[in-house]
C-alpha cells in the first residue's frame, strides 16, 4: 500500500466537505493500523498528519482516539463481510459456504493480527455518542453467519431471530469455534514455546467438518 506524503497540507474544506473529510480521517487511520499493526500508532496526531489537517480538525469528527479506532474495526468488519458474502454467495452448497467463510474469517485475523486483537481478543472501547447496535459491524456479521447456517438447515433452522434457535445455536458455536482457532494463530506469532502448530488451513477444514456434520443431524428429520 503506498504511502501517503505526511508533510501535506490539505486545502481549506468547502462547505459540505464535512463527510468527506470524515472518510479520509477514517481511512487514514485504518491505513495506519494496518501499515504499523499497533493501535498505539493510530494517534490523533499521527492521523491529522497523514490527512494533512491539525489535530482539532480531527476532534470534529470524533471525540477521541477510542471512537476513532472503533470506527476503525468496524470499518475493516464490514469490508470482511462482505468479501465473505461476496465469495460464499458464488457457491451453491450451503456448506461450503460456510467452509469458504470460516476460511476468510482465520485468514482475516492471521493477516490483520492487530486489528483482530482490537475487535475479538480486547475489552471494548467505549461506544461513541449515537452508537446504534443494530447497525454495528459485529451484529452484521453475526447475523449474515447465521443466515448461512439457516440456508444449510432448510426449515430446520428455526427463526432466525430467536437466540436459542437452531440456526442460532449452531452459529455462535460455529463463531466461538473458528475465533479460538483465528486467536490461537494471532496469540502464535509471540508464543516463545515451539508448540506443534497443525497446518492452519487443515485445521479450519478439521473444525468445520465438525461443525457441518452437526449441522446436518440437527437438519435431518427424525425417522
Amino acid at each position: 500500500m503506498p504511502t501517503r506524503d505526511a508533510s501535506r497540507t490539505r486545502s481549506r474544506a468547502r462547505r459540505g466537505d464535512g463527510a468527506r473529510l470524515r472518510e479520509e480521517i477514517l481511512e487514514a487511520a485504518t491505513e495506519l493500523l494496518l501499515e504499523t499493526g499497533d493501535e498505539a500508532a493510530v494517534s490523533v496526531r499521527a492521523v491529522a498528519t497523514r490527512v494533512g489537517v491539525t489535530p482539532p480538525s480531527i476532534y470534529l469528527h470524533f471525540a477521541d482516539k477510542n471512537e476513532l479506532l472503533f470506527e476503525c474495526c468496524s470499518t475493516l468488519l464490514g469490508r470482511l463481510r462482505r468479501d465473505i458474502l461476496q465469495s460464499a454467495t458464488a457457491l451453491e452448497d450451503p456448506a461450503e459456504r460456510l467452509r469458504v467463510a470460516a476460511h476468510a474469517f482465520v485468514r482475516f485475523g492471521i493477516d490483520n493480527p492487530e486489528p483482530y486483537r482490537i475487535i475479538l481478543m480486547s475489552p471494548h472501547h467505549d461506544l461513541p455518542a449515537g452508537f446504534d447496535p443494530q447497525a454495528y459491524e459485529g451484529l452484521l456479521a453475526f447475523n449474515a453467519l447465521r443466515g448461512l447456517v439457516a440456508d444449510a438447515m432448510d426449515e430446520r433452522a428455526g427463526d432466525p431471530d430467536d437466540p436459542s434457535s437452531p440456526a442460532s445455536m449452531h452459529a455462535m458455536g460455529l463463531l466461538m469455534a473458528v475465533h479460538g482457532v483465528t486467536s490461537m494463530m494471532v496469540a502464535k506469532a509471540v508464543e516463545p514455546i515451539d508448540f506443534p502448530w497443525p497446518d492452519v488451513d487443515r485445521l479450519v477444514d478439521h473444525v468445520m467438518d465438525v461443525h457441518l456434520a452437526a449441522i446436518r443431524r440437527t437438519a435431518t428429520p427424525p425417522r
